[in-house]
C-alpha cells in the first residue's frame, strides 16, 4: 500500500518524505527525472506564449509577411526539437527501467544497510 501511496504522490507532484523502502539512488533519478520534466514544462510554456501571440499576429493578415512566416517556422522547428528531446528522454527513462543490472545497482545502498534483502 505504501509503494501505491508513493507513485500516487509522484504522479500528482505532490511533496512527500523519503521512503524507507527507496534507496538513495533511485532517489536521485527520481530527482533528474523531475527536474527533467520541470524544465521540459518551462520550455512548453514559453513556446505556448510565442505561439499565441504569433496566431493572434497571423489572424490580422491575409497574406502574411516573411517576418511573420520565418517565425512561424521557427517556432514549427522548436516544437519537433522539445518533441524530439522528449521522445529520446523517455527511450533513456525506459532503457534504465528495463535493464536488470541498472536497477539492482540502484539499490546497492539498501542492499549495503539490510544485506537480507539480496535473497
Amino acid at each position: 500500500m505504501e509503494v501505491y501511496q508513493h507513485h500516487q504522490a509522484v504522479l500528482q507532484n505532490k511533496p512527500r518524505e523519503r521512503c524507507h523502502f527507496m534507496s538513495f539512488e533511485f532517489s536521485v533519478y527520481e530527482a533528474v527525472f523531475g527536474a527533467v520534466i520541470e524544465i521540459q514544462k518551462q520550455h512548453l510554456n514559453e513556446l505556448e506564449i510565442r505561439v499565441k501571440k504569433i496566431s493572434k499576429i497571423l489572424k490580422l493578415y491575409s497574406i502574411v509577411p516573411v517576418e511573420v512566416n520565418e517565425k512561424v517556422r521557427g517556432y514549427v522547428n522548436a516544437v519537433l526539437e522539445l518533441t524530439e528531446t522528449t521522445k529520446s528522454q523517455r527511450r533513456a527513462i525506459v532503457e534504465l527501467l528495463d535493464d536488470k543490472e541498472t536497477m539492482a545497482l540502484m539499490h546497492l545502498s539498501l542492499l549495503k544497510q539490510n544485506p537480507s534483502l539480496y535473497k
